[in-house]
């Protein structure tokens, strides 16, 4: 399940505000404008933060908040939970067909013994009462990082820290109930193991039981009252020191060599929460169903680490769901106008704006690319493809198949996306300049399929274009067969051509596997499972080492297909696209399926005069 719509009344500076929600939401306005106001608003929802006199709005108890979130893609069980013991699954499959459902969150003058208020909630369409247990089943977890990176927050061995909330989801991702240990020789499941420790457990508390219970009827002077103790849940908890390690200090064994992470700049700490969340990218192997919520990701980053972590967040985004606040145009341009929610304060209060790329790249400040000095402009989607592209180019003109002059005189600008403000910014540029200046700039747009059909992409992309009249034409929009740059070196001879050690049979088994796995699953996927697919058979599955249990469960290789794969990943690195491409001979690129991106080029530069 996921988040639809979230609606927030009378919380700090909000007076009456709701929004939409997408896989990744971006929270922008300037400071104090009240974003985090409305994350703490969704964590008392998700009873991860208690609400106190202070989160009233304008400090008056006489209406207290209320928060409300819609969510989408609910499972009917769930929604049998929540509706309780009087319907059945029937009820909610044919009652709930949309498989949405809103709960209320809202709070009474009552409060608990530590002064903060209680809250009830309820599910609106049936005006059920839901009581805590239910949510705790049927509610998806949620992770929060804090804009302010408070070295005692940056630890993991603190609970409900930054740092230890973003391990848990490696953490939690390998806690397989069949997981085994070896212990002397002798295999294990953890999950039996917990079984002997809880045995344990229960024979010493039975024990302590009856200690306690002697002497808690000594003490009242009958035997009608007895203590008992029972283990409610047995686990294997860790406790994690963070330590940086320092190589270029030469005595390597010495704690002098290693800092704790609290004493680090902040910038190292975003650096490790960047290093996390790769990580957990590479081990992900289902949906885990959670939300996460970072403010700021980009603070203390260099501008080519805000791009990195951006990407990052939007790859997370597409089988969980991402909020993030932002003051950065860098992460800003790399988001689609949809997935903005745009605040302001007016007198004291919190208010959303409109969604307007115009009214979003002035207050952000996001400029367009160098585009003044060239005509002639090719839109790619992000840095790989144009490396790529460039490549491709000079090894063309080097070998006579377009003219070198001209090669200066094309223009490669990377937007992270056709449909990031970025690209809108340049677009609305040239629009504009082609309306007074008569056509005189021309430009083109490559781009991947990301595993959806040409025709889907096509629709896409002239949605965005619509209000460009001046500049598009869809002559000059190439969409690629692939799903992405890398699956054009899913190839044999490629591989087999860049790395001697390979076994050609078994490379071009495994390339071929590939594709039919690709090419089924795009057959069968639908919008349901559109984010599902894509994670699964995106390629850089493919290049770089996902656990075995992937390959096995998720593509069903066998061992031999395995060891294969992680043959060619030992070798590959994409950051050496631009050394692949050189030392490959262009006969050789011509009959592979990089033909596709050579004949676009080719066209490109027919056109160029």
């Amino acid at each position: 399940m996921k988040i639809k719509e979230v609606e927030i009344k009378k919380f700090k500076s909000i007076k009456e505000l709701s929004f939409k929600a997408e896989n990744l939401v971006s929270m922008v306005g300037k400071n104090n404008y009240g974003k985090t106001a409305i994350f703490e608003a969704i964590l008392v929802f998700f009873r991860k933060r208690k609400l106190t006199e202070k989160d009233v709005h304008m400090y008056s108890t006489k209406e207290l908040p209320e928060i409300s979130i819609t969510f989408e893609k609910v499972d009917p069980l769930d929604i049998t939970l929540l509706l309780g013991k009087d319907h059945d699954l029937d009820y909610a499959h044919d009652q709930y067909l949309d498989r949405e459902v809103k709960i209320n969150l809202s709070f009474s003058g009552e409060r608990d013994q530590y002064r903060f208020f209680r809250g009830t909630y309820r599910l609106e369409s049936e005006q059920i009462t839901l009581p805590s247990r239910t949510l705790k089943e049927v509610l998806p977890d949620i992770k929060y990082v804090s804009s302010i990176r408070n070295p005692e927050d940056n630890t993991f061995n603190k609970k409900g820290s930054n740092l230890s909330q973003l391990m848990d989801l490696l953490i939690e991702n390998k806690d397989n109930k069949d997981e085994v240990v070896t212990v002397d020789g002798k295999q294990l499941k953890i999950s039996d193991i917990k079984k002997e420790l809880k045995k344990s457990e229960d024979s010493k508390v039975e024990s302590l039981s009856k200690e306690l219970s002697r002497k808690f009827q000594n003490l009242i002077g009958h035997q009608s009252l007895s203590i008992e103790i029972k283990v409610e849940e047995t686990d294997i908890k860790h406790l994690h020191e963070t330590k940086i390690k320092d190589h270029d200090i030469s005595n390597l064994n010495s704690s002098e060599n290693s800092f704790d992470i609290k004493s680090s700049g902040t910038g190292m700490q975003s650096l490790l929460i960047i290093a996390i969340l790769e990580a957990y990218i590479e081990h992900n192997i289902e949906d885990q169903n959670f939300i996460l919520i970072i403010e700021e990701p980009e603070v203390y980053l260099h501008p080519s680490l805000q791009r990195k972590i951006i990407n990052i967040l939007k790859q997370i985004s597409s089988s969980n769901q991402v909020f993030i606040s932002t003051h950065s145009p860098i992460v800003v341009s790399q988001l689609k106008p949809n997935e903005l929610v745009c605040i302001k304060k007016e007198y004291g209060i919190t208010k959303k704006l409109g969604a307007d790329p115009v009214s979003i790249i002035n207050e952000l400040g996001i400029k367009p690319d160098d585009i003044f000095q060239h005509t002639k402009i090719l839109f790619v989607e992000g840095p790989d493809d144009k490396k790529l592209i460039k490549l491709l180019i000079h090894k063309l003109a080097v070998n006579k198949r377009i003219d070198s002059e001209l090669v200066d005189d094309l223009k490669i600008i990377d937007v992270g996306g056709i449909d990031t403000l970025s690209f809108y910014t340049n677009a609305r540029i040239l629009d504009v300049m082609n309306n007074g200046l008569h056509t005189h700039y021309k430009f083109w747009i490559m781009v991947d399929s990301d595993g959806n059909s040409k025709n889907e992409v096509k629709v896409k992309i002239e949605e965005s274009l619509s209000e460009f009249t001046n500049i598009y034409n869809e002559k000059n929009l190439f969409i690629l067969e692939e799903y992405a740059i890398e699956s054009y070196f899913i190839d044999k001879n490629i591989l087999c051509h860049l790395f001697n050690s390979l076994d050609q049979v078994k490379t071009a088994e495994i390339c071929q596997k590939y594709f039919e796995l690709y090419h089924n699953g795009m057959s069968e996927k639908d919008m349901n499972k559109k984010a599902q697919f894509q994670n699964k058979y995106k390629p850089k599955n493919f290049f770089f080492g996902k656990e075995r249990v992937f390959y096995e469960k998720s593509w069903g290789l066998n061992e031999d297909e395995i060891q294969t794969l992680y043959s060619i990943q030992n070798n590959w690195a994409t950051s050496n696209i631009d050394k692949y491409i050189e030392s490959l001979p262009l006969d050789l690129l011509e009959k592979s399926k990089i033909n596709e991106i050579i004949n676009h080029i080719t066209t490109i530069f027919d056109q160029i005069t």
